[in-house]
């Protein structure tokens, strides 16, 4: 097996070939692991072409600040103050590549109209959990170990049930909370909200948790995309 980062090493060469070609539209790249000779693309993009990346590791947001545009971030799983300590890893990471880069926090969204009921949801998850699946999902992530990595937070199947990512469980009341909190954090620029249930999470989202905001929850709330 190679050793864990190496697979950024392979990455750094990759994304100089795709500016070369995005920008120039050819590239003679000669490197340690890809070698062109007078490698074309038939159109070249019109605007920029932005890279977003995911990794949390030290590695990998030295990357996402060189190479990226925009970091895709987990949070620590603690609430806004483990996303604020992820943020000042990403800004310090722009800080030492002389960049700047926009952070997106990935959040998971467990709604309903009282803790308890979006509580009882989360237990059935986890109780339900497919304990292979997420044993498999642990030996990938140990491809981006270090500091606040990926494969720290795969530390139990409460986390790893849900992909490690950020979640807020409860009422609109507590949403609403949260989101609020977020906002307050620095260079954060939105949120990637994840339901547990779409069509009812973005509904209730909409009508109950979005007039609870704050002006600048909501600004964070209104750069969401949204996914299941």
């Amino acid at each position: 097996m190679r050793p864990r980062t190496v697979h950024y090493d392979y990455a750094e060469e990759y994304a100089t070939i795709l500016k070369e070609l995005w920008t120039t539209g050819r590239s003679s790249f000669k490197g340690k692991y890809y070698q062109l000779e007078d490698c074309q693309v038939g159109m070249v993009p019109n605007r920029p072409v932005g890279l977003v990346c995911a990794g949390q590791s030290d590695r990998g947001l030295d990357f996402t600040a060189e190479y990226g545009d925009t970091s895709y971030i987990l949070g620590l799983g603690t609430g806004p103050e483990g996303v604020a300590q992820v943020m000042s890893r990403v800004d310090a990471a722009s800080a030492r590549a002389d960049r700047t880069l926009e952070a997106l926090l990935v959040v998971l969204v467990v709604l309903d109209e009282t803790d308890e009921a979006a509580q009882a949801r989360v237990d059935r998850y986890v109780a339900e959990a497919d304990v292979e699946a997420i044993a498999n999902m642990q030996g990938e992530a140990s491809l981006d170990s270090g500091g606040g990595s990926a494969a720290e937070l795969l530390q139990n199947v409460g986390n790893a049930t849900f992909q490690n990512l950020e979640k807020v469980v409860g009422s609109p009341e507590t949403v609403a909370a949260y989101f609020n909190q977020l906002a307050e954090i620095p260079n954060l620029a939105g949120v990637f909200i994840a339901f547990d249930e779409v069509l009812r999470g973005t509904e209730l989202f909409a009508e109950k948790v979005m007039p609870l905001l704050n002006s600048h929850g909501a600004k964070v709330a209104a750069a969401a995309g949204t996914a299941r």
